[in-house]
């Protein structure tokens, strides 16, 4: 059984590292025996996550309201990835989700040949998706990649 103290919410994809960090002393035996390079690692990891919720509150997304939006079924994630990729790859739609908090359904809409109704119901998975391949998310990209 894991410490509850020493992890956010293993259920949740995004946040699967430490809470807090403790000095050596502390800390079990376990992660005493992390290397300082793989606790420099985990903190980097907490603090992207601390600055990806701070973008995504801009928004008025939460990590719960992002969770609850994410696609469970296999092809709507596929799905979902590809439109948000054909996004990110426009700079121009990018600009404008970035700086006006706004999301263009009719320019995504076009540019990817969807339905409507498919990009406003996947709407806030592809901000957060663009948010993280366009930001400063080094370890976030990683593993959304991997999926």
């Amino acid at each position: 059984m894991k410490n509850k103290s020493s992890y956010i919410n293993w259920n949740n994809k995004l946040e699967r590292v430490p809470l807090v960090l403790e000095t050596r002393e502390g800390v079990s035996s376990r992660t005493a025996a992390l290397s300082e390079q793989e606790l420099c690692k985990r903190n980097d990891l907490v603090s992207e996550i601390e600055q990806f919720k701070t973008e995504l509150a801009k928004w008025g997304i939460n990590m719960k309201v992002l969770a609850e939006h994410s696609p469970t079924h296999v092809r709507a994630r596929a799905e979902y990835k590809e439109i948000a990729r054909l996004v990110a790859a426009q700079s121009e739609i990018v600009h404008t989700i970035r700086t006006n908090t706004d999301f263009p359904v009719k320019k995504v809409k076009y540019l990817t040949k969807s339905p409507q109704k498919t990009i406003e119901r996947a709407r806030i998975y592809i901000i957060a998706y663009i948010m993280v391949h366009t930001g400063n998310y080094k370890y976030l990209k990683e593993f959304i990649d991997r999926e």
